[in-house]
């Protein structure tokens, strides 16, 4: 991760994805310390991103999990609206 100034006089970080794509993001400003600022922010910011644990689910399983929901808080014709629609979806 670097940060590079343009010809259009601004700074923008590079940075690899963790699919391997080398990607840049604009700081939005001229000045170095700024941008150096800019940067510890966002490698923060992707730090915090990274270690949030996200599980994955497919679509049956959020369907099941959210009707399951559903079923408590939604009226009866509304839940077998949502029945309806997911079926479809899937």
């Amino acid at each position: 991760m670097f940060v590079y100034k343009r010809s259009n006089g601004k700074y923008y970080i590079f940075y690899d994805q963790i699919n391997g794509k080398r990607t840049c993001i604009s700081t939005k400003v001229k000045n170095k310390s700024d941008a150096l600022k800019f940067l510890t922010e966002f490698q923060s910011n992707l730090r915090r991103a990274s270690e949030s644990n996200v599980t994955l689910i497919d679509l049956k399983t959020f369907s099941f999990e959210y009707l399951k929901f559903s079923e408590r808080f939604h009226t009866s014709k509304t839940h077998y609206m949502l029945k309806i629609i997911f079926e479809q979806f899937v």
